[in-house]
This record gives C-alpha cells, sequence and structure tokens, in this order.
C-alpha cells in the first residue's frame, strides 16, 4: 500500500467529515451540503475547515450557513410537531448547506501551500480541521511566531508572523471595550520577546507600562514592565501621577518650547482652535523670531504685539492678538518648558536607537492637546533621525542600520484623518516609512475616521467587534472578500474573539483570543519578572513573587 494511501487512510479516520462540495467557482466560492449526521447547530461561522480534492488540499472557513428545501411545497404546510416525522424529512426534503470561501491550497505531494488556484470537484469531502493542519498553515508557536489564540472550537495555535508583521504598518481595530489594549500589550510583549523591532508607545491611559485596570477581574492585569523590566523605559509626563499609582519611572519627559514647529501647530488646529489665518501668522512668526518664536510670542504685551505687526513682517495686530489668546493654552500643560533641564526628546531616541523599548505615560494628563502635540513632536524628531541614520549608513556602506521601530498610537484617527495625514507626520510614516525601518501600530475604536490612503498602507488587520457599518467597511477595505468577512465580523464575541487577516497571517482567520494572564504566566517561565505577582488579582489577593 502507498504511502499516499495510508495518509488517506489516517486523514479520513482522524478527521469528521462535516459536508461534500455540491457547486461553487473559483470566484464566488465553494457550497457544501451538510452531512445527515452533522448536527448544524454545531456549525460556527468562522469555524476552520479542510477540503479534500483528488489531488490537492484547500484551507478555508466557515462563511454562511443556509437552510434549504429540495422542494418549496414542504415548507409551505408545516410538518406535525414530531421528531420522527422531521427528521424523515431531513436529508430528503429539507437540508443544510454551507458557503465557503478557500484561501489557500496545498498539493498532496507538496510541502509548501499557496493561494488558490483552482477548485475541488463535485462531492469532495469538507472535514474539521485538525491541529497539523493549522500548524501547517499559521506556524507553530516559537521565534518570531507569535501565538495569540485558537481556531473556534480548537485548542491548536493560530500564530502571527511577528517579522513579517513590522515589515509594513498594522491596524487594531474595534469598539470600546473589546479589549483592545489587553491585545496590543500581547503583540508588544511578542515583539519585544522575537526581538523582531523595538516599541515606542504613547501610552495615554497608563495601561502599557507597569499595569493596567482589569474592568471583568476588578483588579490590576500585569503589563510590560513586569515582563521585561530591564528591556523597557517608562517615561512619564506627570510625575504626580506616577507617585499616586506607585509607578516609578525611569525618567521624567520635559518638552521644550522651542521644539515645538508651525507644522505640530496645525495637527491641533481644532483644539487650539487655530485658523488658516492664525497658522499662516505662525509661520511668519518663526521665521521673523527663530527658532525661540512660540516662547518669545506667548511674552509678548499688547505693545510689543503691536510693534511686531506694523514691522517689516506687515503683520495684523488683532490676528496676533488671537493667536496668542489661543497659544496660551499650551502653558496648562506642565511638562512644557521654556527651557527643558533635560532633553528627554534626544533621551527617548538615543534609548530606542540602543534597542530600548520606550512607554510614554501620560499620567493625568489626557488631553487631546497634551496627547496629539507630545506624540507629533517625538514622532518628528525620530523620523527624522531614522531617515538621516538609515542614509548615512547605506552611503557609508555600514550594516549598522537603525532598529525596526514599530510606533504605538491609540486614537488614531486623530493623526490620520484625511484632514491631518496629508501633513501630519504619522500619514507620512504609514505611507513612505517602510524603506527606513518604521512603522506604525495603529489602535482604533473609529478606523472610518482614518484616511483612505493610509488604511491601504496598512499591512495586517486585526479586527475584533465592530457595530458601525461604515467603521466594518473602513476596517476591511482592500482586503480579498470584505463583503464575506462582513459576516464574520458580525459574528465576533466582544472580548473573546478576534478577526486576522493581512500580511502576517496566511489567510484570514478568527480566533478565540488566548487568556491574557495565560499569556503572562508563559512569558513568566522565560523573563524575570518583579514586584507583587501580577496575577494574583486573577485569583484574589495577592502576594510577592517567588
Amino acid at each position: 500500500m502507498s504511502r499516499k494511501i495510508v495518509e488517506d487512510l489516517i486523514l479520513e479516520s482522524t478527521s469528521k467529515t462535516i459536508a461534500h462540495v455540491i457547486e461553487g467557482s473559483l470566484l464566488d466560492g465553494l457550497v457544501g451540503r451538510l452531512d445527515d449526521d452533522a448536527d448544524v447547530e454545531d456549525l460556527r461561522v468562522g469555524r476552520f475547515v479542510v477540503i479534500e480534492g483528488t489531488r490537492n488540499r484547500f484551507f478555508s472557513s466557515v462563511h454562511n450557513v443556509k437552510l434549504e428545501a429540495a422542494n418549496a411545497g414542504v415548507l409551505r404546510s408545516m410538518p406535525p410537531d414530531n421528531d420522527l416525522v422531521r427528521s424523515s424529512l431531513a436529508g430528503t426534503q429539507t437540508y443544510v448547506t454551507v458557503e465557503l470561501k478557500p484561501k489557500l491550497m496545498l498539493e498532496r505531494d507538496g510541502d509548501d501551500v499557496h493561494p488558490v488556484k483552482t477548485v475541488p470537484g463535485h462531492f469532495s469531502r469538507v472535514a474539521e480541521a485538525t491541529d497539523d493542519d493549522v500548524a501547517l498553515v499559521f506556524g507553530s508557536p516559537g521565534g518570531s511566531n507569535l501565538r495569540i489564540g485558537s481556531p473556534l472550537e480548537m485548542e491548536a495555535a493560530v500564530c502571527i508572523d511577528m517579522e513579517r508583521f513590522v515589515e509594513r504598518s498594522n491596524g487594531v481595530f474595534g469598539k470600546t471595550g473589546t479589549g483592545k489594549s489587553f491585545l496590543v500589550r500581547m503583540l508588544l510583549a511578542g515583539l519585544i520577546r522575537s526581538r523582531t523591532a523595538v516599541n515606542l508607545v504613547f501610552d495615554m491611559h497608563n495601561e502599557y507600562g507597569w499595569s493596567s485596570y482589569d474592568e471583568v477581574t476588578k483588579t490590576t492585569a500585569p503589563s510590560l514592565k513586569q515582563a521585561f523590566d530591564s528591556e523597557l523605559l517608562i517615561f512619564s509626563l506627570d510625575p504626580v501621577s506616577s507617585a499616586r499609582r506607585k509607578v516609578t519611572p525611569d525618567y521624567e519627559v520635559q518638552i521644550a518650547y522651542k521644539d515645538i514647529d508651525v507644522a505640530d501647530l496645525a495637527l491641533l488646529r481644532d483644539e487650539l482652535r487655530l485658523t488658516d489665518a492664525g497658522l499662516t501668522h505662525a509661520e511668519s512668526l518663526e521665521q521673523a523670531l527663530g527658532r525661540d518664536w512660540l516662547a518669545t510670542f506667548l511674552e509678548m504685551s499688547g505693545d510689543d504685539i503691536e510693534e511686531l505687526a506694523n514691522g517689516a513682517q506687515r503683520l495684523h495686530a488683532g490676528a496676533l492678538q488671537t493667536l496668542q489668546r489661543n497659544l496660551r493654552r499650551l502653558r496648562k500643560l506642565p511638562f512644557l518648558r521654556e527651557s527643558g533641564t533635560d532633553d528627554s526628546v534626544e533621551r527617548i531616541v538615543k534609548g530606542l536607537l540602543a534597542g530600548k523599548h520606550v512607554v510614554l505615560e501620560f499620567g493625568g494628563q489626557t488631553s487631546l492637546l497634551a496627547y496629539m502635540l507630545v506624540a507629533n513632536v517625538l514622532t518628528r524628531r525620530i523620523h527624522d533621525r531614522w531617515r538621516t541614520e538609515k542614509e548615512s549608513a547605506a552611503a557609508d556602506g555600514r550594516h549598522d542600520h537603525p532598529p525596526q521601530l514599530t510606533i504605538t498610537i491609540e486614537e488614531a484617527h486623530r493623526f490620520l484623518s484625511t484632514e491631518a495625514s496629508g501633513a501630519g507626520i504619522f500619514g507620512q510614516i504609514a505611507r513612505e516609512m517602510r524603506k527606513y525601518h518604521v512603522g506604525l501600530l495603529v489602535v482604533d475604536q473609529r478606523p472610518s475616521g482614518i484616511d483612505e490612503e493610509v488604511r491601504s498602507q496598512l499591512g495586517t488587520r486585526i479586527i475584533a467587534s465592530l457595530d458601525d457599518e461604515r467603521d466594518q467597511n473602513a476596517a476591511l477595505a482592500g482586503l480579498p472578500d470584505s463583503g464575506a468577512m462582513r459576516v464574520l465580523i458580525n459574528n465576533l464575541e466582544p472580548k473573546e474573539q478576534v478577526l486576522l487577516s493581512g500580511y502576517a497571517i496566511p489567510m484570514p482567520i478568527v480566533v478565540d483570543v488566548d487568556d491574557y494572564y495565560d499569556f503572562f504566566r508563559d512569558l513568566r517561565r522565560a523573563e524575570t519578572l518583579v514586584g507583587v505577582d501580577p496575577w494574583a488579582g486573577r485569583n484574589g489577593g495577592s502576594k510577592p513573587l517567588a
């Protein structure tokens, strides 16, 4: 008996048949008829299955389940409420079909999966996938492969290839309360552990550094500093808040007024109530007063402004006074200094270049004004430094290029809207910085607010539950079979399931996300953790680590 026949016999005996193919096409997908002994209520949309062709095996997800009737007349007269009568009709007069969208195929005598280029024949078997099938398609945990969850109704590992993940910018989308921040922390931990990128995280809600609040257990959950103490630096814009939360940051952030350009203010036009005329006057002030223009302008008296307006620049005094009044809102930000005693921006850049991961905690400074200003100023400096380092290394023939960098931003639509992304530094990174080893990890509950061109540059998308149809369409825009995948999004369990798709995922798949605490327990086996037991809140009580 040949090896192939033996393998086929083993396969037949170990994987349960669900259905058999009855129609379909390469363009529209396949339709399978559910076997009579299969229970339709056990079949979940999004389930990972294998279609056994004669020479190829096809990997797919279930996209729809449909009740059919061979004779419509049967449905017009309701059968008696009798299990025997109804079971006699099932399979003869009534039946169930499943819609399948194969994405990958494997030749029987081959080793590598590749995109689907044909379809299996009539009556090909549709079977439950095995753990080996999942490993064949999505790899095994370890190295650059990060286990993120398992297929529906399976325990096998679905992995994201983190090396491919960091090659492009990526997106995590989901409505509020779907566990996006927990999922992002898992992704960042995977990047740190696999050493595929250094990370800069703009932590608006103080969730990524030391610990975060778990609304389910009503306790604190572990975060990155506890797992990667020596490899991660915490910078704080609000030391008072850090002390109150009993967090000891590595550095306090100070930003000098001279580090703020008009381009930074343009991104904040709504928060600062700036008009086009105001921004034009700011550009003139920058030219006239030099790098310290902002600090100088904020200190000007009414007479000084009149004198400036009547000078060579020929500016409008009333417009200047309005501009000054609006810009004085910046004085409420305690981390802004006329002349910082510490160049925090340069310290952060040097830390990243040295391979350290940086979490920038905002503490109580959670206004959009603070968040967008700091993120823009820092990212613009990083953009310039990475470009310079990369170009210098290439020109000198050196191999010490800057490390791959991932910048994580929440409320991403604020930076990447159609209005902001054209002139803003984040839109430029999403479009151009791949060649300079810089990418974004955008986290948002409103993907429809992100510029369409920027969304098209996102390589991998991790989509949790989204209710708004516009957000669903935006999250899926540019992906093959986006209409079919909307069905998968509509059936996701909040806080439990996500749809994975894109560059670092071999094929779209719905997964049950791994338990967050179990994920960090695995990290604990390999890394040195500090402080109190970060998992104590899961089981109640608190105790020192052994």
